[in-house]
């Protein structure tokens, strides 16, 4: 520390800023009355706001420990009294200095190393505190320059020379009339002071009186003040009120009063939880405020809710609840857990002191679900959404205005008031936590600006836009006013947040936690001795090549990241119900550095057997969608005039004009690639060309080159327009390759590249398909980066991104960061096209996609309004969209969800607005390139013919031929399908509870292998056995395949009556995906008559028979045996000379045998199988025969294919082949039981093995 002499020789030590020990914003520790404060400046500002009741704020300052900053909080008080603060500052400000160094050793020897020396706080903007001067000002050294009082040097250098008088009991200052009041006064007033803040110490400070006071008053005061004894003084009036109100009661000054805030409510108490965790450690944490005890107390006025506050100042301890356990690994014998179900208080409230109700805003809300429960199943909550609600929210009784919970319906509009909490509280559906609290369950949000917890609950306006009795709010409608496009907007919000906090908390819910086994850079996760129902829980979180947060605890950020490798389900022996070990093994892919914090030691303790806490990565993609509707994004740019702004009136339905498609007339000088389109694709090409901004929505039937329809646009459209910036968006990375590879054949590769084009894959994508998307790699971000013209461009740090890039690029894909390099490209380079999913895009809008003019959205069926319109939104230069889809295929995955949210709130597919909006242009494709053209005319009646919407063969039978050119015996060899019927019996698996057909099953495996024996008898089936890929349906929209073995498996048993004996098969959509998905051929196999029951799969079934027969398993059996006769009409025949067509009758679903329904049967999990298997007679190669029969287990085991005993059908030797595949194929087969279908693709080198 520098010193400087003034003219009398005085050596003179200025000071400011933190950098300096005597500043009041350098960084230390204190406590007074066991409040911890990080400077004197915050505590000098924490009683400014107590004096001035603003207590939100005096809480944020305990909670700040940057003295700037509180600082800024503390300088504009709402409401704060400048005389009476004057009065008292001095006194404060003394006290905060003198515990600061009392309880700072360091800081004392520095404060007693300058005795003799002059402390001046040097600052031009303080003329009272401060000197009034800069520390390099040449006038410093002249006291009589000086423009301030120096009043904080005085106080430091008066506790100094009280420290160092180790004798005298008090403070004895000299002079106190040194110490002048704020303002210009000279007169200085000697006033004794209260005791400090302790019962430990007093020590005589000063107060300045106010400048204000009239010339007498002061004397009068001066006078009277310097008769008083500095120990036995009176204390002025003011003085003392301040000084009881510190130690929180005015009547009663050794009385605390601490301050709760309410975390959960009940209907007879609530739970309140002590604001300020960091102190006051001898009061408990949880306390129980009961009602009667709320309302005689002051400051009462309704029922406390979430956020209330609550002075107390009495409590009685719950005996065995004083200490609570953080989790389930601390719970002793005498240490309950924190959380069970309901918060446990370890108190109970006896005296309040005063009631502070929340500040609360409305906004409206909707009824998702209604929670039961109890010995009765009565109602007890339920689940309320809102945009101003960060989290969904459970309501209570107690929370209910003008409702009855026994009336609520599911979907009811109401209005949620939202109460205010302090900032870094966290918030979760049933309770809240304050600031900084040890009690987590790991699931809680931190709550963020604008967002509140649930106050109350009351009823709202009828709305009028229902769709089968239910509130629906989207999609949009013309007849919307303003208003009520607002509040749709303000709803769908709310189920945006909903969507994304339902699957976070899952994750959470099924998180690992405890110690793990650790070898060869993998962790070995077990959840021991669990139910069946648990089992699904984490099969339905939990998957392989998922990436993985490693973490020390639920309350500290990961250390590093994983991916899992393996999943595996075992039985365990135990007594009673049949539990099971659920195994997860995870790589760890890297060790992720963090400041303030030993990540590499977290990471060594878990290898250790420390605790562990591991759980698939939580995306946060809703921010940006959800921020987007909560501030009226769309609706307010509807009403500007701009070219967003018109673009989203025709999305939002906003616009009346109704435009006639025939009006659009194709330009006089057609660009030359038109030539390559039919004339539909062509009347969209010229509907998205045509003058101004337009909105094109093109319904693609499956197969009508929708996608290179989009390539065609693409390219015609970067020649056309200039300044042209084309942002191409899908659902999904594989339909995103197929278009991206769809322009490069129409572009060249080459000029795709000088185009600027790009294509971001997730990492994901990287990893899972990188055989494909490698195929793009000219067009990828890896070779954009590793171009010289742009490599020398970046900065060393920017350089040191991309070499980490790179290097994960090749051997950990899934932790390339797309949109981080992506943005620093963007900087250096105009993209010109840009290849993007939908979930990416939303991160790029101020990057990559920044000026984007033209917008191209395929798979719009899969991608949702939310999503579109977000991008809108946020690309403000925007001409031109054309979105393509088709309204009969599956839309968004939403069947995690709550079934109230599945429709009418804006997550479901964008299709409906645009086809509701009269200003959006429609064109319909119409001729198939895909499939077969018996297949085309068959998916035509059965899903798009009622919709008279045809479509029309684009291909010929010979282009379509190689399954019936092939030797493969077709009951009908000039017809690519089959129809097996196959009814079996069904078994539940005891852990997902789907049901199991095994005659299914097999007859697929037989199909699958005698498929080979015929097609390519000269080939080894291992060397095929890539070519055979297992999937759902649902997994495979957008795709397609030479053949197809579709695969049906009801989900209820027989019992159930046929509208709801499956759900998929009145899904017409999924129906639609799943008969479009071949190209050569179709092998349908399932209870045809039980396929029947829905309209789409009735009507596939009649017009199919036009062409074909229905056969059954002795169709199988004819395969098997290599005799193949047919009648003279070319129909298969059975050894016998009989046909193998069946006839399927219609009759009474109800009446069906349901013998073979079995609710405890046998799994077919990985790891879940008894070791008996089904017992039955020796079996013959018809299976007719055992349809409807129940077999009784034995411990010996039979197979469904030979009849003999020691093996199952999966390990069975008796089919021609190579076992391998086959048993394979079987496997797959059994692990995709269950699902709503499974699809078996065969591609095209299969064929070419036999041509």
């Amino acid at each position: 520390m520098e010193t400087i002499r003034d003219k009398d020789g005085q050596e003179i030590l200025p000071f400011f800023t933190k950098r300096y020990v005597f500043s009041n914003h350098f960084d230390c520790i204190f406590v007074v009355d066991g409040v911890t404060f990080y400077s004197s400046e915050s505590y000098y500002m924490y009683y400014k706001a107590l004096l001035s009741n603003n207590y939100e704020i005096a809480e944020q300052i305990l909670n700040l420990k940057s003295a700037a900053m509180i600082k800024k909080l503390g300088s504009n008080l709402p409401g704060h009294n400048t005389k009476k603060w004057r009065k008292i500052c001095i006194l404060v400000m003394s006290i905060a200095n003198w515990y600061k160094y009392n309880q700072n050793p360091e800081l004392k020897r520095i404060l007693l190393s300058t005795r003799g020396i002059l402390l001046v706080e040097a600052s031009r903007s303080d003329q009272y505190w401060s000197c009034g001067l800069e520390m390099h000002s040449k006038d410093i050294v002249d006291k009589k320059k000086w423009r301030g009082l120096n009043v904080l040097g005085r106080i430091l250098m008066s506790i100094r020379d009280r420290i160092l008088q180790m004798s005298a009991e008090r403070l004895n200052i000299s002079s106190l009339e040194e110490f002048p009041p704020l303002g210009s006064s000279t007169k200085k007033v000697i006033v004794s002071k209260p005791s400090l803040p302790s019962s430990s110490q007093s020590d005589s400070v000063v107060v300045p009186v106010s400048d204000e006071r009239s010339a007498p008053m002061v004397d009068t005061l001066t006078e009277n003040t310097k008769k008083m004894s500095l120990e036995h003084g009176e204390v002025e009036e003011s003085v003392k009120s301040l000084c009881e109100s510190l130690r929180g009661n005015k009547n009663n000054f050794e009385k605390k009063v601490i301050e709760y805030i309410v975390v959960q409510v009940g209907e007879n108490d609530v739970i309140g939880a002590r604001l300020n965790q960091k102190s006051n450690f001898g009061w408990p944490c949880f306390v129980s405020i009961a009602n009667k005890i709320a309302e005689n107390s002051e400051g009462f006025i309704n029922k406390l809710q979430l956020g209330d506050r609550v002075f107390i100042s009495e409590f009685q301890w719950r005996v065995g609840f004083e200490i609570l356990a953080r989790n389930e690994f601390e719970v002793t014998q005498n240490r309950r857990n924190w959380n069970v179900g309901r918060i446990n208080p370890q108190a109970i409230i006896k005296e309040i002191e005063y009631i502070h109700h929340a500040n609360r805003r409305d906004f409206p809300g909707v009824v998702i679900s209604l929670k039961r429960g109890g010995k009765y199943n009565s109602l007890l909550c339920c689940l309320v959404i809102s945009a101003g609600l960060q989290v969904c929210s459970k309501c209570y009784r107690r929370q209910l205005v003008d409702l009855d919970l026994d009336e609520l319906e599911i979907g009811q509009l109401v209005t949620v008031s939202v109460a205010e909490i302090p900032e870094q509280c966290l918030v979760d559906e049933a309770y809240l936590l304050p600031p900084q609290s040890e009690f987590k369950m790991g699931s809680e949000e931190m709550i963020r600006d604008d967002f509140g917890v649930l106050g109350t609950v009351r009823s709202h306006l009828p709305w009028h836009y229902k769709r089968e009795g239910k509130n629906v709010f989207y999609p949009l409608v013309p007849q919307m006013s303003i208003e009520e496009v607002e509040l749709c907007e303000s709803i769908i919000s709310a189920a945006i947040a909903y969507s994304f906090e339902d699957e976070r908390k899952k994750i959470i819910e099924n998180r690992f936690e405890g110690a793990a086994l650790y070898w060869d850079k993998q962790f070995y996760l077990k959840f021991s001795e669990i139910d069946s129902m648990k089992v699904k829980n984490l099969k339905s979180v939990w998957a392989v090549d998922d990436q993985v947060e490693l973490r020390s605890s639920m309350q500290h950020p990961h250390f590093g990241l994983g991916v899992v490798k393996k999943i595996e389900t075992g039985n365990v022996g135990s007594f009673g119900n049949l539990k099971f070990n659920f195994s997860v093994v995870i790589r760890v892919l890297n060790v992720q550095e963090r400041r303030n914090r030993d990540t590499e030691e977290e990471f060594l303790n878990a290898q250790d057997g420390g605790l562990l806490v591991a759980h698939p990565i939580i995306i946060k993609g809703s921010e940006s969608r959800r921020s987007c509707f909560s501030a009226n994004m769309p609706s307010r740019l509807s009403t500007l005039d701009t070219k967003q702004g018109q673009l989203m009136k025709a999305l939002l339905a906003r616009e009346f004009e109704i435009v006639e498609l025939e009006d659009v007339s194709e330009p006089l000088n057609p660009h030359p690639l038109m030539r390559l389109l039919n004339e539909r694709q062509k009347e969209t090409v010229n509907s998205l060309l045509s003058g101004g901004c337009k909105l094109v929505y093109q319904q693609a039937p499956p197969g009508v080159g929708k996608t290179f329809c989009a390539a065609v646009v693409t390219a015609i459209l970067l020649h056309s327009l200039t300044n042209a910036k084309i942002a191409i968006i899908t659902s999904a990375n594989l339909p995103l390759a197929k278009l991206a590879k769809e322009l490069e054949n129409v572009l060249s590769p080459e000029e795709m590249e000088e185009s600027k084009a790009i294509t971001f894959f997730s990492g994901f994508a990287k990893d899972r398909y990188k055989e494909m998307i490698n195929e793009l790699r000219r067009h990828m971000l890896i070779t954009k980066l590793k171009l010289e013209e742009i490599s020398e461009k970046f900065d060393n740090n920017a350089k040191q991104d991309v070499k980490e890039y790179c290097e994960n690029f090749e051997t950990r894909p899934r932790l390339t960061s797309e949109v981080k390099l992506g943005s620093m490209l963007s900087e250096i380079v105009n993209l010109k096209i840009v290849f993007s999913t939908a979930a990416m895009a939303e991160n790029m809008v101020y990057t990559s996609l920044l000026d984007t003019t033209v917008l191209i959205v395929d798979e719009a069926t899969q991608t949702s309004f939310a999503e579109i319109t977000n991008l809108v939104a946020r690309l403000p230069n925007l001409e031109k969209i054309l979105i393509t889809g088709d309204k009969f295929q599956i839309g968004t995955h939403l069947q995690d969800l709550p079934k109230s949210l599945h429709d009418g709130f804006g997550l479901d597919s964008i299709v409906p607005q645009l086809l509701i909006s009269p200003s959006v242009h429609q064109t319909r494709l119409s001729v198939c390139y895909r499939m077969h053209p018996l297949l085309v005319q068959c998916v035509s009646y059965a899903a798009y013919e009622i919709h008279n919407e045809p479509l029309e063969p684009g291909r010929s039978a010979d282009e379509r031929a190689l399954l019936t050119n092939s030797r493969f015996p077709l009951p009908i060899q000039s017809c690519p399908i089959i129809l097996l019927n196959v009814v079996g019996s069904c078994r539940q698996d005891v852990v997902s509870h789907s049901l199991t057909n095994d005659l299914q099953t097999t007859s697929v495996v037989k199909l699958v292998s005698s498929l080979y024996e015929y097609i390519s008898p000269e080939v080894e089936f291992e060397k095929l056995g890539y070519n055979v890929l297992t999937v759902s349906v649902d997994g495979y929209q957008s795709m397609e395949a030479d053949l197809i073995v579709l695969v049906t498996t009801r989900s209820h048993s027989n019992d159930s009556n046929l509208a709801d004996s499956s759900e998929f098969f009145s899904d017409e959509n999924r129906s639609t995906v799943a008969l479009s998905r071949s190209k050569h051929g179709l092998f349908l196999v399932g209870d045809i008559e039980l396929l029947k029951s829905g309209r789409v799969w009735s009507r596939f079934i009649e017009k199919e028979t036009e062409f074909t027969s229905v056969v059954g398993t002795n169709y199988l059996n004819i395969l098997q045996s290599g005799r193949v006769k047919r009648d003279r009409f070319g129909q298969i025949l059975s050894m016998d000379g009989l046909n193998v067509s069946e006839s399927v009758e219609k009759f009474n679903f109800q009446n069906r045998s349901n013998d073979s329904w079995r609710n405890d049967g046998q799994g077919t999990s990985s790891g879940n199988r008894y070791q008996e298997e089904w017992k039955r007679p020796f079996a013959s190669n018809n299976w007719k025969m055992f349809s409807g029969k129940t077999f009784v287990r034995s411990e010996q085991r039979s197979c469904y294919n030979c009849g003999q005993y020691g093996h199952i059908s999966k390990d069975c030797n008796s089919w021609r082949g190579a076992h391998d595949l086959l048993n394979k194929c079987c496997a797959i087969m059994e692990q995709m039981a269950g699902t709503y279908f499974v699809l078996i693709f065969f591609f095209i080198n299969l064929f070419h093995n036999f041509f």
